[in-house]
């Protein structure tokens, strides 16, 4: 059985996929304080962007193909990041 270079591929960005869940559900074991909650969100939402990035580029076979919906599903991401993360970061912040 012969295994091309797109498998390859493919194997690395799951195995980087799985450290970055593992990074995340280490975050949100290890940040779980109330004093940490902005630094929580910062942590999951960094590891999320770089998962869809992968996920576009690799999964999606858009990495080579220099297409406008790499990055309008980037940014689409991003978008629903940032609203997502807007609740808890203002909550962050009323403690102080």
């Amino acid at each position: 059985m012969k295994i091309d270079a797109a498998s390859k591929q493919a194997t690395r960005t799951l195995a980087v996929l799985l450290g970055l869940t593992a990074a995340t559900l280490a975050a949100v074991f290890l940040l779980q304080a109330a004093a940490w909650k902005a630094g929580l969100t910062v942590a999951v939402g960094f590891t999320s962007i770089c998962k869809v990035r992968l996920v576009v580029l690799d999964f999606l076979g858009l990495r080579t193909s220099g297409s406008a919906l790499t990055l309008a599903l980037q940014a689409w991401a991003a978008v629903v990041l940032i609203l997502a993360a807007a609740r808890p970061m203002a909550a962050a912040f009323a403690l102080f």
